[in-house]
């Protein structure tokens, strides 16, 4: 069992689960732990202030919200799909768990927070492989296949 003290989670979104979630944090007495968020459209100015991103997602094309991540230098754990795949290397800017492993997700939080070395790496990593993502990065590549073809 790993436990972090001051931990506080933050969940953006919404979905047809919340009710069912906001019991479950009254009920397990985590509302000084857990805040819901809702719907957001400026995580911009919530994601500098976290120390690392998880995403449980099953599925996901190419999960923006990660990339707005690296881009803001977070290390990120996240669980195995097609998305999470393409953005995260095992190791080099975060971690990829099984969507059906509880222990493994929480060890890797547990290893980021209790590592600032390692969260560092993660987290400048991140950024650097976030820039391929960028606008302009994207702009240059079809430019570039454009004058090829």
């Amino acid at each position: 069992m790993y436990k972090i003290s001051n931990l506080k989670i933050l969940l953006a979104g919404n979905g047809p689960n919340e009710q069912s979630l906001r019991t479950q944090i009254k009920e397990l007495e985590l509302q000084n732990i857990v805040t819901l968020l809702g719907y957001r459209t400026d995580l911009e100015k919530i994601v500098p202030a976290v120390n690392l991103i998880v995403s449980c997602s099953r599925r996901e094309g190419l999960p923006l919200n990660i990339v707005e991540a690296m881009l803001c230098q977070k290390p990120i754990v996240a669980t195995y799909n097609r998305g999470h795949n393409e953005l995260i290397k095992e190791g080099e800017n975060g971690f990829l768990v099984s969507p059906n492993s509880i222990n493994d997700m929480s060890e890797r939080i547990y290893t980021i927070y209790n590592d600032v070395e390692l969260a560092k790496k993660l987290a400048l990593r991140s950024s650097e492989i976030a820039q391929n993502y960028t606008v302009n990065a994207v702009k240059n590549t079809f430019f570039s296949f454009i004058t090829q073809n």
